[in-house]
């Protein structure tokens, strides 16, 4: 039973974590743009 719901919550807590990556990766994609149109011109 316990490790039933700790397994739910490292699902949970992976979830949230992979979701927290995607936007981090896809922050720093955008910012790795902004860049590179700044220093272009």
């Amino acid at each position: 039973m316990v490790w039933l719901c700790s397994l739910r919550l490292w699902d949970m807590l992976r979830r949230r974590s992979l979701t927290y990556l995607i936007s981090l990766i896809r922050e720093l994609h955008q910012s790795r743009q902004f860049w590179q149109r700044l220093s272009g011109h």
